[in-house]
């Protein structure tokens, strides 16, 4: 297609659905050019009005669906078109698997560089609904008229939210307890300062805990004991302030500013403000194939790096002689080093700092685990993992671009990729996790 023959901004267009790519589009072709389509499934014919016009590619959205593919299932959530909390809710799980195994595959191969990798079945989340332990609503404030819910897939408005069908009941319940105080005259203040409220709820000892980010300061301890009166379970309050004058750590208003999670039978004793997985119900079954990649037969020292709470250190050391754990987060690593203690795990070090300035590390290791933030470790935390002399790096990835720009970095540091393994932690979304294994040449 020349450029004098691309469609105009505005025309509506007939389209056959072919392919769902790795985001919230799905990918049609007019005469051979890409076009991509939110809200529709591979199978579907579709009417559409372009959107966005480039040389290489199209976007448009949905007019009018003119055949369903067998591959659509009815949307689960009333607002689902409008929120940006979800993007595959009218995909069938069993494609979202497929979806999701193939997008690891295809950034292996078209970014990795990987002829032919080893990419091992998707493990499915044991719950395709109610298995988020965490939400994060923002709050809006025109006049009178307070919003509290996602942001809109435009990302100019807050939706409105008064359930959603990926929150744990409690987180559910939670947040719909908050939107309620803050419509009401006697928190007014609060509500006005409110940028938003973040709501988690452990599954194992169903303990909740809510934290407020504020815009500017204002007494918060009248809505946050309302708060505690109101949710059952509710073990503490906490607040930040948005932003560039964010603190380090949250502040305790009332209660505690800790919960207790489970993952299988090893408890752990996070912040409020430090980072978890967000499926309690499939976490157990990353921690396996961690482990399972890491192979331990109890000699081996370990380095835990962007360990965050200790999750697969705490994990691991039950079957490594020797446990270092790197984590930049103040609150994750502090936490980590009480779950370390109360567990008795005295072969373990913590250390407050950045992978990429973490330099040399007493002792020898022998396996690395690296769970990296979204963007991936990068040339820099590469290269300060590959100084140690590791022969066997285990790499948890929440983005496969990622994976794949970093995995062509290590193959060039030395190291080869013996298998990849998907593990859906975040149904009705187009995110998937993954634990890779490389093994040093």
């Amino acid at each position: 297609m020349t450029a004098d023959s691309l469609p105009s901004v505005g025309d509506v267009v007939e389209l056959d659905i072919a392919d769902q790519a790795y985001g919230p589009d799905s990918v049609a072709r007019l005469n051979g050019i890409a076009v991509f389509v939110p809200d529709t499934a591979p199978g579907d014919r579709v009417r559409a009005r372009i959107t966005e016009v480039h040389k290489r590619y199209l976007r448009a959205r949905v007019v009018s669906i003119l055949r369903e593919s067998s591959k659509r299932v009815p949307y689960n959530c009333p607002i689902a078109h409008q929120c940006g909390g979800c993007q595959w809710q009218y995909l069938a799980y069993d494609e979202q698997l497929r979806a999701k195994e193939r997008a690891v595959r295809d950034a292996l191969v078209r970014i990795g560089g990987w002829a032919d990798p080893d990419v091992r079945a998707i493990i499915a989340s044991p719950r395709e609904w109610r298995y988020r332990n965490k939400a994060r609503y923002w709050v809006e404030t025109a006049g009178d008229q307070r919003r509290i819910g996602y942001y809109a897939r435009s990302g100019d408005a807050v939706v409105p939210i008064e359930t959603c069908p990926l929150n744990m009941d409690g987180v559910d319940t939670t947040l719909t307890t908050v939107g309620r105080l803050i419509a009401s005259e006697t928190h007014r203040d609060v509500a006005e300062s409110l940028e938003s409220v973040i709501a988690r709820e452990s599954l194992g000892s169903g303990e909740k805990a809510v934290r407020l980010i504020l815009r500017r300061e204002v007494p918060v301890r009248a809505f946050a004991e309302a708060l505690m009166r109101e949710v059952p379970a509710l073990v503490g309050v906490t607040y930040n302030r948005a932003g560039r004058n964010a603190m380090r750590r949250d502040r305790v208003v009332v209660g505690s500013g800790t919960l207790t999670e489970y993952v299988g039978a090893l408890e752990y004793r996070v912040s409020v403000d430090s980072f978890f997985q967000i499926n309690p119900f499939a976490t157990p079954l990353l921690v396996d194939v961690v482990r399972e990649a890491a192979a331990l037969d109890g000699v081996e020292s370990v380095l835990d790096a962007y360990g965050g709470v200790g999750l697969f250190g705490v994990a691991l050391a039950e079957r490594a002689s020797r446990v270092t754990l790197v984590e930049a987060d103040r609150s994750a690593a502090n936490d980590a080093r009480r779950i370390f203690s109360k567990r008795g795990i005295d072969s373990a070090t913590v250390y407050e700092r950045s992978v990429d300035d973490m330099g040399d590390l007493p002792g020898g290791v022998d396996v690395i685990v690296c769970d990296p933030p979204r963007q991936g470790a990068g040339r820099d935390g590469i290269a300060a993992l590959n100084r140690h002399g590791a022969y066997r790096l285990v790499y948890v990835a929440c983005d496969p671009t990622a994976l794949a720009r970093d995995s062509a970095i290590l193959r060039d540091a030395g190291w080869n990729l013996h298998w990849a393994r998907p593990i859906d932690l975040f149904p009705q979304t187009y995110h998937v996790e993954t634990v890779a294994l490389f093994e040093r040449r």
